[in-house]
């Protein structure tokens, strides 16, 4: 009788999981389907930028935010300066990363307690520091490459990414965590 119980506890809560993972995955089909909507969008896109820069302001106000952006518009928010080398383009960095969006959805992660925090670990599983060379394109956006660049080793930083230096034509701004592990300098 109890294993009978425990089997029925154990197959709905394995339904319940995969039913959450169904709805988070439909989620994000349905965010990135209207990111992607927004720009495939003819009519003027000014409007959606001047929108996403309203949300922003909103954002920096609401968080006692007042850094000033730098030339491209990134908002760099040390929290640890660390005490290794700076990374500089055509450096490899390795990092840990927690990436989000300005309502606070998750979007990406390499730190499982994070993605176990917002209930997404089986969404990311890898969770070992992401390296990849600095100057080399496809691996990173604009504004977490630019922002790489003002840490050193050992350092964590929080870095706020306007859309024309994160994804452009999402109109999104994207707030990521990082953390740099390594600053690998290239061999001579």
């Amino acid at each position: 009788m109890l294993i009978d119980e425990y089997r029925n506890i154990i197959v709905t809560q394995n339904q319940m999981k995969k039913a959450g993972k169904l709805i988070l995955f439909g989620l994000l089909i349905v965010t990135f389907s209207q990111l992607l909507f927004v720009g495939c969008l003819e009519e003027d896109n000014k409007d959606y930028y001047a929108e996403e820069m309203k949300l922003l302001q909103q954002f920096l106000e609401q968080n006692d935010i007042t850094v000033e952006p730098t030339a491209s518009g990134l908002y760099f928010l040390p929290s640890d300066t660390g005490t290794g080398e700076y990374a500089e383009i055509g450096d490899s960095v390795s990092i840990y990363y927690a990436g989000f969006n300005l309502i606070g959805s998750i979007i990406a992660t390499n730190i499982e307690s994070v993605a176990i925090e917002y209930g997404v670990e089986d969404f990311f599983t890898d969770y070992s520091p992401f390296t990849f060379k600095l100057g080399e394109e496809g691996y990173v956006v604009e504004g977490i490459e630019e922002g790489l660049t003002y840490m050193r080793e050992g350092g964590t930083a929080t870095m706020i990414i306007p859309s024309p230096i994160a994804i452009p034509e999402t109109y999104t701004t994207l707030l990521y965590d990082i953390e740099l592990i390594e600053v690998i300098k290239p061999s001579k």
